[in-house]
């Protein structure tokens, strides 16, 4: 029976190729965008799958509240590891990472930027990265210890045979290799190098008090493998305990901490100070809306043109109910050609997502993203075309199992009773709002993003070049550089201006509430060379004393402080 309904939507589809090459084209151009949804969630909800303990690992991820600003960070203070090992059980194994690691190797004379992460020797205990050279239970154990990934390694030396060998990073000093692991995409972990723990500091490991330890701990991140028998609400309220302990200790400050799975780092939700890629949720909200808003009307337009067809699919309707054709061989009958149109449109799909992936991939800063076909792919852009085929065909299959026999062999289609409940209008006023919405959507988006390119930021921007000292005395750049004719005027600062600051918080000396304000500190030559305008006061003197401080303040921060007159 099965095999008689596709003969029959097979040859329908070539008896009526003008309807057919129209729904095709149509419901090809919808699924295309739903193909990258499909795609780009594929990938990052398949993260982290490869580690076989993935189901007992759990991160801490921390609220840090100051006045009224409050900040959900993916870190967590390492302070926090003594006073659980301390407080709670049914914990195997804890890995403590300090994603504070850059550098440049100088060896070979090779001049190799490099970045990754501090971790405890447990690393490869817990987490399942493939170690093609080494032993992954001592790598991490000794101070000075490098594990670097093979690209890096090949990078270093073409053979990549670095095992047990020495490598010089400018200004951290000279590192053994211990081991070279195989590169890994699908992961929320983005790094080049692992340096042993016991490399930093005892403070900085948060193994002696620390002052700032609870409330400055950014870029620390806590990891735990546990037991199958850990109770999870339990361990909670011990993190729960020390939290309490903790805001009590503070004035202007309290934090919270908060188990989470390893599954649901990615997608999951937007923290800030993350360790890999940005893969919240708030990307496949707005991706999945476009995506709907259009394949939406084109089903809606397969399903307008299956009903304006009513009448030349009439007289088969009925003759096949007058020979004893059941209702439900006359839907299947109609499903099955509207999802033969939607697999085979599923054919063109393919042919715009891979036109268009490319350009998807380079919108992802950092070039992580990886959207190359695979099977499992596949599999799911062949369930969407057969779920977009039903959605499409329910309604005309609907209507010609409803048809009266009697009037379908006079050609009399019963559409009255479409008429009545208006379902054609209604589906034609809902897919040009569809599409009118997308169309008003991709004008909005259009403005706003040639807004954003065209935004006069109120300082120059035109022939100006920001470099990273990396560790280079000032003195001496701005000494070799000022021989170039090319070069106008150089100023300093720890920032880019517009891009990049850190942050402080303020408040008045009788206050203890804050506020978080934005800086970043810059020389004398930095206000002209910027092109900024001095609406009062001064700028910063050519020399600067010990005892003396200057900052200069934008209008917002006037506006909050309400401060009048600056020059008071």
């Amino acid at each position: 029976m099965i095999k008689n309904y596709f003969k029959i939507a097979i040859r329908n589809l070539i008896k009526y190729k003008y309807f057919s090459i129209l729904n095709t084209l149509g419901l090809a151009l919808g699924m295309s965008v739903s193909l990258l949804l499909i795609s780009y969630y594929a990938y990052v909800s398949s993260f982290d799958d490869f580690h076989t303990k993935k189901e007992n690992i759990y991160r801490v991820i921390s609220t840090l509240e100051k006045g009224v600003d409050q900040n959900d960070l993916a870190s967590s203070p390492f302070a926090l590891v003594a006073r659980l090992q301390s407080e709670s059980t049914g914990i195997k194994e804890i890995v403590r990472i300090s994603a504070t690691f850059q550098g440049d190797v100088v060896s070979n004379k090779l001049n190799l930027p490099i970045h990754g992460y501090y971790a405890d020797r447990s690393f490869f205990s817990v987490f399942d990265f493939e170690m093609i050279h080494g032993n992954p239970l001592t790598a991490l154990s000794k101070p000075n210890s490098i594990v670097l990934t093979e690209s890096v390694a090949n990078k270093i030396e073409l053979s990549g045979d670095l095992l047990h060998k020495t490598i010089e990073i400018d200004g951290l000093g000279s590192f053994e290799v211990t081991g070279i692991i195989k590169d890994e995409k699908r992961t929320h972990f983005m790094f080049e190098a692992l340096v042993s723990m016991s490399t930093l500091p005892a403070a900085v490991r948060g193994e002696e008090i620390n002052p700032d330890q609870w409330t400055s701990y950014r870029d620390e991140y806590i990891y735990f493998l546990v037991d199958n028998s850990l109770d999870i609400e339990k361990f909670q309220q011990s993190l729960n305990h020390i939290a309490s302990d903790v805001s009590s200790q503070s004035k202007d400050s309290k934090v919270s901490f908060e188990l989470q799975a390893l599954g649901d780092i990615t997608p999951g939700p937007d923290l800030d100070n993350s360790i890999g890629p940005d893969t919240d949720y708030t990307l496949i909200v707005v991706f999945g809306t476009l995506s709907l808003l259009i394949l939406i009307p084109a089903c809606f337009n397969y399903t307008n043109i299956s009903i304006a067809r009513a009448l030349k699919r009439s007289k088969e309707i009925g003759l096949r109910k007058t020979m004893g054709g059941l209702k439900t061989q006359i839907f299947f009958q109609f499903i099955t050609e509207a999802i033969t149109i939607a697999v085979i449109s599923l054919i063109g799909a393919i042919i715009i997502f891979l036109l268009m992936r490319p350009e998807f991939e380079d919108l992802m800063p950092g070039s992580w993203l990886d959207l190359s076909l695979t099977w499992e792919m596949i599999v799911m852009f062949l369930i969407l075309s057969i779920v977009a085929g039903f959605l499409a065909g329910v309604l005309p299959a609907m209507h010609f199992t409803g048809l009266n026999p009697i009037q379908a062999l006079r050609g009399q289609s019963n559409s009255k009773r479409f008429s009545q409940m208006q379902v054609r209008r209604m589906l034609i006023i809902f897919q040009f709002a569809l599409s009118l919405c997308f169309i008003v959507f991709l004008i909005v988006f259009g403005r706003q993003y040639r807004y954003n390119l065209n935004y006069d930021y109120g300082f120059n921007t035109e022939n100006i070049l920001d470099i990273e000292l990396q560790g280079v005395d000032p003195a001496k750049f701005k000494s070799e550089f000022s021989r170039l004719s090319a070069i106008r005027d150089f100023s300093m600062s720890s920032d880019i201006l517009g891009l990049s600051y850190s942050s402080t918080h303020v408040r008045e000396r009788s206050s203890y509430d804050s506020v978080e304000a934005f800086q970043m500190f810059a020389d004398s030559n930095y206000v002209r060379n910027m092109g900024l305008q001095l609406l009062a006061g001064h700028n910063f003197p050519s020399v600067f004393s010990q005892q003396e401080q200057h900052v200069l303040v934008n209008e917002e921060f006037l506006r909050t402080w309400k401060i009048a007159n600056p020059i008071d």
